[in-house]
């Protein structure tokens, strides 16, 4: 069963379980605010503050407690050599290749940023690695008992053939210098990096080096002068500068000598397994030593690094980031003050600064990942770090649980439900055979920690959930959970708050189809954590009313609107068959947040600027070498009656921001868009673009891209800013609509028509129901959307518009057809131009006398009363039609070889030759033409979409 563990002085004295978070305060960091609490392994537990000090700068700081009597153990872990650095996640990774289960890892002893050498001891796996230099560590034994101090390691050989005395070494795998005798073994590098003239003595050990203890070697070789010498494996090599003044004392060594190597350390180090050096020791016995603050870097704040033992045995890491907005650091005073009040009597400082790293393998995950924030802005290389890994091997078979969410803040009256993952002995995750299992809820049991007394109203416990009470504070959880073999069991801690300091509804804006479900999650915070709340905690509007249905009028119907209603759990339920848009407003005290939902399909229009007042939600900025503005409605546009009006100058642009539109207040974007479109009239600038707004107020500048040209016939392009899917993740607002771009010096006009959020290709899709399926779709859908065609050459049904592709179109159509797709100007002959037959359709009038009179089509004759004979009801013919088209295509002098040629006549016969070398037309699979066959609407429609 579980050994119930309360750790940090029983999560300080237990009282702190039904007090507000700000009454837990430390030197240096001040009161915090906010609390991550993790079991990460078998006597380990791991704690994240963000706290602000007294000045009210943010601080955050990382506590391992560490229980050797648990199943963690501490290694000192370094690269392939001492010499040289790695970052902390290659020796994690190292550890892990090799077997080792890392929970956690953190920077270590203090190094030469030139070589990488850590400056004091190193034992691995009980073997000496390096001296400590008389500086100060911290060590484990077998057991994971740890001890700080000065190892004190002394070093000496004696060449026991020749009969001679000790001679003492000054430091083992330190780097080379003329001012010491040095000892580097195969640990250190491949060679012994020895840069000045030297005595290099290699031999073949007989063992380990330990800190305590003896050793036998072999005399392999004896190299002098600029040596440099390899170092093979399992050899250690005596270095020692022939300037330096016992570089007589080895002289008389030789090849076949045998040597011992003793190594004597200080009492209570013998025994210890694993040790790494570090700085200053910041506590002895409870009490700051004096005159340790000697340096200036220790004097002001720094991310720092230390490790504390407690009088129980226990031991505890602690780091804090620093020298950035996000955490200041604490000076080497602080870090001592602040590790006696996390009950330590003793206190080492490790290497701070750039140095300090720290990683984590969270309960519920396999990897361990970094979690501070490097002041470096990268995280350093390393000479070395401690690693925290477990002593048990991973066997995939449940032994504990980690609760999900895990430290959850919760807000007093609302409910948390937990579930969990099982982990095994070694704390690694349990997977079937593809993945985590989570356990549900409904199979977790849950109490208050036995052995902790709470006050009375701190909530209530159901099953697998925690009602959060109205006293705020941490609380501490045991789960359960009867596997089947037995009952696991896992600890959480729970943090209640009575308050909220921000609140905002997810999504922000969003799109749904008639009848459906929207979820809405509540975003709340409390000093930047996320508070878990219920809906019922809340005051809701919808459309600015509050209005309560009949009891049973709808299913959990907690408000109505017109287009549907707020569930009971704080969903929108819409109504089917409804479309329209609702803005829901969630309240808590002075906090106030909304949301808008769309039900139905199609863009989103930001204007049509058919209403003139609709210019007072944009504004127009100039930059500076830009002036003469003219921002004003205009009367029609391409797709609405009106459009917005820009003109502006520019001097000595190269390539330079001149313009930019602005929507005085956004406009929301869902995370469902694919971009923004709108219609420019006038020739464009050399650049444009428009500028979005994340939740985090984040900008992103989107280049517009011309994706529909109909500047020609209509005066206007099509242009889209495509919304990449990497910001897509959540709200966004449209804060510029235009940003210009120019070169040199001029002028610019541009009507601006119909902005709109784009969902895709579905809102382009033409309401016409009889062209879905047919081969000339997408020609049809194009000139719809030129508005070459228009709802009335439609016929509207029951199901929608109908265009009969396949019906003959006559040539009073085709006259309307390509007048609107010419772009030509119908105004001079509303009331002029020539006179038509009485049948001739009352609404193609216009168009054939301006096709006419731009010499596009001719009719048949005049008769004796002046009426042009043009037969507008008659279907226009393929020799026709190409005639007219002809006239708009290259010259051409390829011959027409059709077996029916002799059946062109003769005024054809060059259109036709122009539109088949174009490619506009082709015949037919027998190879004749057919030049007096009537057009369809389809066809006519594919010849002029072909036409360039």
């Amino acid at each position: 069963m579980k050994k119930y563990r309360i750790t940090l002085a029983a999560l300080t004295a237990a009282m702190l379980m039904s007090f507000p978070l700000s009454a837990l305060s430390y030197t240096g960091i001040g009161e915090v605010y906010s609390i991550k609490r993790d079991t990460i392994g078998d006597g380990l537990e791991y704690t994240r503050y963000k706290a602000k000090d007294s000045t009210g700068r943010e601080q955050s700081a990382y506590i391992f407690e560490y229980d050797p009597a648990g199943g963690t153990l501490p290694i000192v872990s370094w690269g392939s050599t001492v010499y040289g650095k790695d970052r902390l996640n290659s020796l994690t990774n190292a550890a892990a290749d090799d077997g080792s289960t890392v929970l956690a890892a953190l920077n270590g002893d203090f190094y030469s940023m030139q070589t990488g050498v850590p400056l004091g001891v190193m034992i691995n796996n009980g073997e000496l690695v390096s001296t400590d230099d008389s500086k100060y560590a911290v060590g484990f034994t077998a057991d994971g008992q740890a001890v700080i101090g000065k190892p004190s390691v002394k070093v000496s050989i004696t060449n026991i053939s020749r009969a001679g005395s000790p001679i003492e070494i000054d430091q083992i795998n330190k780097f080379p210098t003329i001012w010491g005798v040095y000892m580097l073994t195969d640990d250190f590098a491949s060679t012994t990096l020895s840069s000045s003239e030297s005595l290099e003595i290699i031999i073949e050990l007989g063992g380990e080096l330990r800190a305590s203890g003896s050793v036998t070697g072999y005399v392999r070789e004896v190299v002098s002068g600029d040596c440099n010498t390899s170092i093979p494996e399992g050899c250690a090599v005596i270095s020692v500068a022939c300037s330096y003044e016992d570089y007589p004392l080895f002289v008389g060594f030789r090849a076949g000598d045998y040597v011992t190597i003793n190594t004597v350390c200080e009492p209570g180090w013998e025994n210890v397994v694993t040790a790494i050096g570090g700085g200053d020791l910041i506590l002895d016995n409870g009490v700051i030593p004096e005159g340790i603050i000697d340096e200036d870097h220790e004097k002001v704040s720094n991310p720092r690094t230390a490790v504390g033992l407690k009088p129980d045995g226990k031991v505890v890491f602690f780091a804090v980031d620093g020298r950035m907005q996000s955490s200041k650091g604490i000076t080497e005073t602080e870090l001592a003050a602040l590790m006696n009040e996390l009950g330590c009597v003793t206190a080492l400082n490790l290497d701070g600064g750039g140095s300090t790293t720290v990683m984590v393998k969270s309960s519920s995950s396999s990897d361990c990942v970094y979690v501070n924030a490097p002041s470096d802005g990268s995280y350093r290389s390393l000479a070395n770090g401690i690693l925290l890994v477990s002593s048990e091997t991973p066997d995939n078979i449940p032994a504990s649980l980690s609760a999900i969410p895990n430290s959850p803040v919760v807000l007093s009256g609302s409910r948390v439900y937990f579930s969990a993952y099982a982990l095994d002995r070694a704390y690694m995750p349990v997977t079937n055979e593809y993945s985590l299992e989570l356990i549900p809820s409904d199979e977790i049991s849950l109490i208050f920690d036995p052995d902790v007394v709470y006050p009375s109203d701190i909530g209530s416990i159901i099953g697998g959930s925690f009602i959060a009470g109205y006293v705020p504070g941490e609380y501490r959880l045991v789960l359960s959970h009867d596997t089947g073999n037995g009952i696991i069991d896992g600890e959480v801690s729970v943090f209640v708050v009575d308050d909220i300091d921000s609140l905002s509804l997810d999504p922000s804006y969003t799109r749904a189809a008639p009848g459906s479900l929207v979820g809405l999650n509540i975003v709340a915070q409390k000093d930047g954590r996320n508070v878990l709340c219920d809906s019922g905690s809340f005051y809701y509007t919808l459309n600015g009313t509050h209005i309560v249905p009949e009891e049973g009028a709808y299913p959990n119907a907690a408000l109505l609107c017109d287009i549907g209603y707020l569930t009971t759990d704080g969903n929108f339920q819409t109504f089917a068959g409804v479309e329209g848009e609702v803005e829901i407003g969630i309240w808590y005290g002075d906090l106030v947040s909304y949301a808008r939902i769309k039900v139905g399909t199609g863009s989103d229009v930001i204007s049509d600027f058919e209403d003139p007042t609709d210019i007072g939600n944009f504004s127009v900025s100039l930059s500076d070498g830009a002036g003469n503005i003219s921002f004003a409605p205009i009367e029609g546009g391409y797709k609405s009656d009106g459009s917005l009006g820009i003109g502006y100058s520019y001097t000595n642009r190269t390539s330079s921001q001149v313009m930019d539109l602005i929507i005085q207040k956004g406009f929301p974007i869902s995370p469902d868009a694919r971009g923004i479109k709108l219609w420019v009239g006038g020739e464009l600038p050399e650049r444009m673009t428009c500028v979005v707004v994340d939740e985090s107020g984040n900008e992103y500048e989107l280049e517009y891209k011309v994706t529909k040209d109909y500047y020609r016939q209509l005066g206007y392009s099509e242009l889209t800013a495509e919304l990449p899917i990497s910001i897509r993740t959540g709200a966004l607002t449209l804060k510029t609509l235009i940003r210009s771009y120019e070169s040199g010096s001029g002028e610019r006009s541009l009507s601006v028509d119909n902005p709109i959020i784009w969902y895709g290709e579905a809102d382009d899709v033409p309401p016409i129901v009889d062209i879905a399926e047919h081969w000339a779709y997408a020609d049809i859908a194009k000139l719809y959307e030129m508005t070459v065609i228009e709802d009335s050459d439609c016929t509207a049904g029951e199901t929608g518009l109908t265009y009969n592709p396949d019906g003959q179109i006559t040539r009073g159509e085709f006259a309307k057809l390509l007048v609107r797709w010419l772009g030509l100007d119908t105004t001079p002959f509303e009331n002029d131009g020539i006179t038509l037959e009485a049948d001739t359709p009352e609404d193609k009038v216009v168009y054939i006398r301006t096709a006419v009179a731009n010499g596009m089509m001719n009719g048949y004759g005049i008769d004796e009363n002046g009426v042009t004979i043009f037969n507008a009801n008659a279907p226009i013919t393929r020799q026709e039609i190409c005639k007219v088209i002809g006239i708009l295509l290259p010259e051409t002098t390829n011959p027409l070889k059709f077996n029916d040629v002799y059946l062109i006549a003769d005024w054809a016969y060059d259109g036709i030759a122009r539109c088949f070398a174009s490619g506009i037309v082709t015949g037919y699979g027998d190879n004749t033409f057919r030049p007096t066959n009537s057009i369809t609407r389809a066809e006519a429609c594919a010849i002029l979409s072909r036409v360039n």
